[in-house]
């Protein structure tokens, strides 16, 4: 265990030399066959989640396609509800005596009229 052992003295280096590493001198970096496989893991794995991603973005546009259906339909309600309610805003400004004059008839008076008047 002494400090002039050639293994401490290399592993520590000068000062303004660059430190040896260790992972460059014992592994050299993986080889072309490895690579490939990885490669082609790497693609696979980015096709599922592409796949998965395109699932999920098409779920979500029917979700909200659907909902934009369902506000469409409700505000066609709420747009005849308002005409009717304009309707019968103007029927009651222009003159009560026409609404209530057609209430209080009888049904055959305020009828078609040939119902009575068959023999």
């Amino acid at each position: 265990m002494s400090s002039s052992s050639p293994t401490t003295a290399a592993a520590t280096s000068a000062p303004g030399s660059k430190p040896a590493s260790p992972s460059a001198d014992s592994a050299p970096g993986p080889t072309v066959a490895q690579q490939q496989p990885q490669a082609a893991e790497l693609g696979v794995y980015v096709d599922t989640l592409i796949k998965q991603l395109q699932s999920k973005f098409d779920d979500m546009s029917g979700h909200i396609i659907s909902k934009i259906d369902t506000m469409a339909d409700r505000l066609d309600d709420l747009e005849k509800s308002i005409a009717e309610l304009m309707q019968n805003a103007e029927a009651a400004a222009a003159g009560p005596s026409d609404d209530a004059a057609a209430i209080s008839r009888p049904a055959s008076v305020a009828g078609h009229g040939s119902a009575g008047t068959q023999g």
